[in-house]
Order: structure tokens, then sequence, then C-alpha cells
């Protein structure tokens, strides 16, 4: 959604919403959107920049750091747990640090080969984002979001 439609996107959103919907549109509204006040909208606990990724998108570059989340994956299936002591964070990125300074994944990247391709479905559906994104002009807002969200897993 570009950035100067999410104030209208997110009314939409909020009156085709269930009642059952209403904590996760206040989240929403408090860490993303912005709380109504008189004067506009406060700004939100993430300004819309740093997370709205149409242009992205639009412009054929990777919607999400990919890399970055393997590698909180990797850290976080090193400690086993969640809300480890500083220490115990500090022994599991030396533990990380040196398997990867020993697997031969990084050295192959060194040596300026190509990452492994993501899986066909992967590529698939982030062509049909690409699609729906590229054409938003032609949507309604709620045809928009639904589009994507048929796009999207929850797991």
């Amino acid at each position: 959604m570009p950035i100067q439609d999410l104030d209208a996107a997110f009314q939409e959103l909020s009156d085709n919403s269930p009642p059952g919907q209403q904590p996760v549109l206040d989240w929403s509204e408090d860490n993303y959107i912005g709380r109504p006040t008189r004067r506009g909208r406060r700004p939100p606990v993430f300004h819309h920049e740093m997370w709205n990724v149409h242009d992205r998108v639009v412009q054929h570059l990777h919607r999400t750091n990919n890399n970055a989340e393997a590698a909180h994956r990797r850290i976080q299936a090193e400690l086993q747990m969640d809300h480890p002591t500083l220490w115990q964070f500090i022994d599991g990125l030396k533990k990380v640090q040196k398997s990867r300074d020993l697997g031969l994944f990084h050295e192959q990247l060194v040596a300026g080969h190509a990452r492994p391709r993501k899986l066909r479905r992967y590529r698939l559906c982030d062509e049909r984002i690409q699609r729906i994104a590229q054409t938003y002009a032609n949507y309604g807002i709620m045809d928009y979001l639904r589009g994507l969200a048929h796009n999207f897993e929850m797991n």
C-alpha cells in the first residue's frame, strides 16, 4: 500500500473487520499507523518508511532482508530460549560465528558463488505480489489487501 493511502486503507480495514479483531487493529494503529489526534495522527512506534515495502516491491527489490532473518533464526536455534542472559547471548553468538567461520557457505560466497535460489513456490508468490502491487490503482482497498493476503502463510 503506498504510504499516502495508509490512513484511508486502515480506516476501511477497520470498518470491515469483525469486532474480535479490534485488539489487533489497536496494536497495529499504535505501532504502525499512529493514533488519531485532533491535528492528524501521532507518530507511530515504527515510522511508515521503515516498514512499508510497496515501493520496494514495485521496483523489483526484496521485501525483507532474508539474511538478517536467517541469522536471527540461527541464533534462536543455538540459544534454545526466549530470554537469555547477556552472557548466554554472547556465548551463543560466539558459537554461531564459529560455525559460520568453519563452514564452506561463507567461503563460497567470498569466492563469488551465487546464493542458493529461492524455492519455486516463493518465487511464484513474489511474482504474484509484485503484479498486485504494480496494478494497485486497479483495485479497491479491500480487494487489494485481500489479494495480498492470499499470498501469505501464517504459521
